[in-house]
């Protein structure tokens, strides 16, 4: 029962956090995403798609859900928020991806590492997130907080289905930090910025 109140509120709050972004990157034409990220959730998703009678229905069920989610953030990216240097831009982002997908492709031929690669994704994930907000690459704004608010309850939920997992475990807490860290800078920056409009 836990087990699966975790995994409803997992995908329940990634589904909103899609949402959310999509949202912010179709009304401010930038990126509320680092498109490191971006491309790791998709590829990682589309070998779960593509794999999906080797996995729980359950699983595999929400994952298609964000598949598409991670599709439409990427046609957001690709129409909304390259102003410059288009061409060349989404042809390094094609490389990355296409990159990106044949080193995880392999990996889940050679063994079924689903779960290993999906923790590290979201550690790097987490990073970035820190990176673009001390950098200001994130708008401060009410969307952009709702959208880590969001992204912060869907990784608790992840982390929390598997508490007894070690290395779930410490990836865990390396993701709540790198969240709380992340949360604490984009408040600030919106409250500042409210403050300078006021």
């Amino acid at each position: 029962m836990w087990f699966l109140s975790m995994w409803i509120s997992n995908v329940f709050f990634w589904t909103l956090t899609y949402i959310l972004l999509f949202i912010y990157m179709v009304k401010y034409k930038t990126i509320g995403i680092p498109i490191i990220a971006m491309l790791g959730n998709f590829v990682w998703e589309l070998n779960i798609v593509i794999r999906y009678k080797s996995y729980a229905p359950l699983f595999a069920t929400g994952v298609i859900i964000w598949t598409f989610f991670d599709a439409a953030l990427i046609l957001s990216y690709l129409t909304c928020c390259i102003h410059d240097k288009k061409k060349e831009r989404i042809l390094i982002f094609t490389g990355e991806g296409f990159l990106y997908f044949i080193v995880m492709y392999v990996g889940f031929a050679i063994t079924d590492f689903y779960m290993l690669s999906s923790l590290i994704i979201e550690f790097i994930m987490s990073l970035a997130f820190v990176f673009y907000v001390i950098y200001k690459k994130i708008l401060p704004n009410n969307l952009a907080v709702a959208t880590g608010v969001a992204r912060f309850f869907g990784d608790l939920a992840a982390w929390l289905m598997y508490t007894s997992h070690p290395v779930v475990m410490i990836n865990g807490i390396l993701v709540f930090v790198c969240n709380v860290i992340y949360l604490f800078f984009l408040i600030r920056q919106n409250m500042e910025y409210r403050i300078s409009r006021a």
